[in-house]
């Protein structure tokens, strides 16, 4: 359980680095979903 939930975590890391990425090249509309994904990934990872 512990190694899905750190698996799980790492790789909603790199999704959050790809998506600051993106949203660097692609402007606000790729950077609001990139913010509602650190929104979900911090409720993940606190619940």
């Amino acid at each position: 359980m512990n190694l899905t939930h750190d698996t799980l975590a790492s790789m909603g890391g790199i999704v959050l680095l790809v998506n600051m990425f993106l949203g660097g090249l692609f402007g606000l509309g790729s950077t609001v979903k990139f913010l509602t994904k650190i929104s979900l990934s911090y409720l993940i990872k606190t619940g």
